[in-house]
């Protein structure tokens, strides 16, 4: 076998690569960490577990460099296009899981697509309350550089203890 034969070339550009082990040239892996196609983060008993870069190539958690759970690859976004040069990232849902948040937010004005947002955001960021219960937050990547997709997802048998959460107490409004 010839040594051209057994060069490796990275799988995104295809330029040859110097260490075997890669399958991706330090451009593209830089280009992949630098642009995830989103942020997944997880939080259980009040406290952050896990926050997770996924890219297009590469799946990191950022918080803490444990392995990723299968449970949390579940949630892996897919591109979704509206048009031929526009769309946006989504997540499936997971059996066992339901989707109590999916809307969007703008960086620039602070829009925010619904009010479960700006609960959700008020909770989370501001107040820094993290349920008791399991909750995945998912900051997908949109086309619009400005905006940002959020989708939040509970155990279906959490449904209750989220609209407790989200209302700081009883439940508000109906959960699709």
């Amino acid at each position: 076998m010839s040594k051209a034969s057994e060069e490796k070339t990275c799988i995104n550009c295809g330029v040859a690569l110097v260490n075997g082990r890669r399958s991706l040239c330090p451009d593209c892996e830089a280009e992949d960490l630098e642009t995830p196609s989103a942020i997944l983060m997880a939080t259980k008993n009040r406290r952050l577990y896990s926050r997770i870069h996924f890219g297009n190539y590469i799946e990191m958690d950022m918080l803490n460099g444990n392995p990723i759970s299968r449970g949390l690859l579940a949630f892996r976004p897919h591109w979704v296009p509206t048009d031929p040069w526009r769309g946006h990232y989504e997540c499936p849902i997971p059996e066992g899981w339901a989707r109590v948040i999916d809307g969007w937010f703008c960086g620039v004005d602070g829009h925010m697509s619904n009010n479960d947002i700006e609960r959700f955001h008020q909770r989370w960021e501001v107040e820094k309350d993290y349920p008791e219960f399991e909750m995945v937050a998912v900051f997908p990547r949109t086309s619009n550089v400005l905006t940002c997709g959020l989708e939040v997802f509970v155990h279906t048998e959490d449904l209750w203890k989220y609209a407790q959460w989200i209302n700081h107490e009883g439940i508000g409004h109906a959960i699709a």
